[in-house]
């Protein structure tokens, strides 16, 4: 996480410095240029293999198109190898016509698919394949962008780490220590264990995770099952005492906060970031971990009399969260957290699949509804197996299903 910041700072600054204008060669003075396969591939993989999603519902076995020359596969990782040698085969064969017909400029079934940069994208690969073009690997992308840049001093990418980790400029002591971009390694460090950088986090993360909806009045530990925990209501027998109204705010703060908190934890602990997804238990204060009925020594609320609010708050801080275990709970890092399952829910008809999609959309850098742009004509969906059978609907379904299934006892 440190050095995915300081890059970013880095990389920033050199935007900032912005482009000279000389031209880059190699060491012969040549233009720096790459016509290998590898390079081909790499073009494809980060610029064309997106394009095809609004191709494959009809060119692939059993689709509309399925009798052409053109059978591609789901445009997924495992997937593009095959759909690189399927796409640089048929260019070969038939040349530029496959952006003529995509783009509408000649005759095609499947009507305009390529538009603008999809299009130009397309027409590049084509010219690579054909020999028309010259393709540049971005190893020696990265090698022309490199003489053309200027680092920003060590004090002023010092300056621009601070406003992006903690909100502030750095203090005059802190730029004099640093003289190197090295230094500021140590500095990150730092920066990173204060509470401004953990607000950062949690406003960050919870832009798209949306739980802090559940910060207002009971909204978060309404959602739990009275059922599954008994002691969901512990606080009400002291809500009408003075000194102890507001017990049940502390406790739904938690409940809301449990997925923003687990992130946070997790980085504060150094831990492998993959945790926020795998780590089995839930982040509790004292007053949640009394509703879940974990019991941590010294930590855990335990009612005692005649103590002010003041007393309470000071020896069980609501902000102060450990980890806990909920018996015959199964944990599955921020997934299982009930205001994650919540905020994107389940029904009768969806079946746990706008999870998936949001969790791949999240975590998996997979955008499920990108997979397929082409509209289905309802009347074709013939078969109440069509999600397992039509090509039109497994192109999605098929990436989909494996990981809405495993939310099915989630609830």
């Amino acid at each position: 996480m440190k050095k995915l910041l300081l890059h970013g700072s880095i990389i920033t600054a050199l935007l900032l410095t912005g482009c000279n204008s000389q031209e880059t060669t190699d060491d012969t003075g040549q233009g720096v240029t790459g016509n290998s396969q590898a390079c081909e591939q790499e073009y494809f993989d980060t610029s064309v293999s997106s394009t095809l999603n609004s191709c494959v519902s009809c060119h692939s076995s059993g689709g509309q198109a399925s009798t052409t020359q053109l059978i591609l596969l789901s445009p997924v990782t495992d997937n593009k190898s095959a759909n690189y040698n399927t796409l640089k085969n048929y260019i070969q064969l038939a040349g530029s016509q496959l952006v003529e017909k995509a783009s509408g400029a000649v005759a095609h079934g499947g009507g305009v698919q390529l538009t603008g940069t999809p299009k130009d994208n397309m027409e590049e690969f084509v010219g690579y394949v054909k020999g028309t073009g010259q393709c540049i690997s971005t190893t020696l992308s990265t090698s022309l962008l490199n003489t053309s840049v200027e680092l920003l001093s060590a004090s002023k990418t010092l300056r621009n780490a601070s406003y992006t980790i903690q909100g502030r400029a750095p203090s005059a002591d802190e730029v004099s220590s640093v003289n190197t971009i090295e230094d500021i390694d140590a500095k990150l460090d730092e920066y990173m264990k204060s509470e401004a950088f953990n607000e950062w986090l949690r406003l960050s993360f919870n832009d798209f995770l949306l739980t802090d909806f559940y910060k207002p009045g009971r909204r978060g530990e309404d959602l739990l099952n009275s059922t599954d925990f008994p002691q969901k209501r512990w606080w009400v027998e002291y809500s009408n005492t003075d000194g102890y109204r507001g017990l049940d705010d502390y406790t739904n703060y938690a409940i809301s906060r449990e997925a923003i908190e687990l992130i946070v934890h997790v980085i504060q602990e150094d831990r492998p970031f993959s945790e926020i997804l795998t780590a089995d238990y839930v982040m509790v204060n004292p007053f949640s971990a009394k509703t879940y009925d974990i019991n941590i020594d010294n930590f855990t609320y335990v009612y005692e009399q005649n103590v002010t609010r003041a007393y309470i708050e000071q020896k069980y801080p609501q902000d102060s969260f450990r980890e806990g275990k909920i018996d015959a709970i199964p944990h599955a890092g921020l997934l299982s957290t009930i205001t994650y399952l919540n905020r994107f829910p389940s029904t009768n008809t969806n079946l746990d699949r706008h999870r998936s999609a949001k969790t791949q959309l999240f975590f998996l850098d997979t955008d499920i509804l990108g997979l397929a742009n082409r509209p289905i004509n309802s009347t074709e969906v013939l078969s109440d197996t069509a999600t397992w059978t039509n090509p039109n609907c497994t192109v999605c379904h098929n990436v989909m299903e494996p990981i809405s299934s495993a939310f099915k006892k989630l609830g």
